[in-house]
């Protein structure tokens, strides 16, 4: 084996399980861990409980990674039957890594009950730029049915099914927006503002990214989703009112509908962007943008742990190109590192609090 690599054995203890599905999976952000398809890399059984499997990955590679049975609704949980966040691991050298599963999902998880607020769908979205039909979830704030008068900002948000309920988010963890946002607004902190969730599709890596697919994903939302919201619900259609926001990949189309259509966004929250997709071409068109946007408020962070504390040089860059353009940070952007956040929704729900605030303060 090359000095450059390591070999990794993951050794999985884990509760005693059953046909049909007597199979342990590992998944994660590596394409040898499966790309986070919970179905693709199984673990041998080894006898006694005990399964295990070993890699090769190059030295210094940072693994986000997680076990099931072969779906997100078997994922492991810790002992109190919530589902646990990603396990991480920098490799170093040669190693075994002895890792405990204290139960599976579909047996131990304590759904949360509801959506704190009102919410309505929209399904079967369709649209003249895009091929596939897509779900609306529109989140009313408190006041809404209350006050027929008011008219209310509106943020529209990328992978809508993360957003409010476990039942539909990835690995069943969802960002917990309508909890945060109704705490805030009861504590007069932010503005009630209308939150439009658009589910993702399987062309969301192409949608999210500057592709033609994600250019007509943009004018979808410019073309036919903002005017079906404004004219469904009482909206402040101005670009005063309106922002967008997304993580991962819905940072990076977040970033690119603010800088490209600042006449309808002056608001944009993006939550452990993936700045480094298409060789960075984002942080090229930014920095060498003669005429950037101006009366705009950007929102960007990133975790330490994993792929993206690996990657941090290029959120600090972000930050530089801003400073040069004039921005001023805390009231033009904002950025904020989570030394303890990974990769994730339940690392992306424990700060959504902060772009909310910075976003549509009160």
């Amino acid at each position: 084996m090359p000095n450059s690599l390591a070999k990794i054995t993951f050794r999985v203890k884990a509760p005693l399980i059953h046909k049909p599905d007597k199979q342990i999976y590992i998944t994660g952000d590596h394409e040898a861990l499966g790309n986070w398809f919970p179905d693709r890399v199984p673990l041998q059984n080894v006898g006694r409980g005990v399964w295990q499997l070993d890699f090769e990955f190059p030295k210094q590679t940072s693994l986000a990674f997680k076990f099931s049975r072969g779906s997100w609704e078997t994922e492991e949980v810790v002992k109190n039957g919530e589902v646990c966040g990603n396990r991480v691991h920098r490799v170093q050298e040669n190693q075994v890594i002895d890792i405990k599963i204290n139960g599976w999902r579909d047996i131990l998880f304590k759904a949360r009950k509801g959506i704190v607020g009102s919410v309505k769908y929209h399904e079967d979205f369709a649209s003249a730029f895009l091929r596939r039909k897509r779900t609306l979830v529109v989140w009313l704030p408190p006041s809404y049915t209350a006050d027929c008068d008011q008219r209310y900002p509106v943020l529209y948000a990328h992978d809508g099914q993360n957003l409010f309920d476990p039942a539909t988010a990835f690995a069943g963890v969802d960002w917990r927006l309508d909890e945060t946002a109704t705490r805030l607004m009861k504590q007069g902190k932010m503005q009630e503002t209308i939150i439009v969730g658009l589910y993702n599709t399987r062309a969301r890596l192409q949608e999210y990214a500057d592709t033609k697919f994600g250019r007509s994903y943009m004018r979808h939302i410019l073309e036919e989703v903002k005017p079906f919201i404004d004219t469904t619900y009482r909206t402040h259609p101005g670009r005063e009112h309106t922002g967008v926001m997304g993580s991962s990949m819905g940072g990076l189309i977040s970033l690119y509908l603010i800088w490209r259509h600042s006449n309808v966004f002056s608001k944009a929250a993006c939550l452990s962007t993936s700045l480094s997709w298409q060789k960075r071409a984002v942080l090229q068109m930014i920095e060498q943008d003669p005429d950037p946007p101006r009366d705009i408020k950007i929102y960007f962070d990133h975790g330490g742990l994993g792929d993206e504390g690996a990657h941090a040089c290029d959120y600090h860059h972000l930050r530089e190109i801003f400073l040069r353009q004039g921005y001023k940070p805390h009231r033009e952007f904002h950025y904020y590192f989570d030394k303890n956040g990974d990769h994730s929704e339940r690392s992306w729900a424990r700060r959504a609090r902060r772009p909310l605030l910075f976003l549509f303060r009160e």
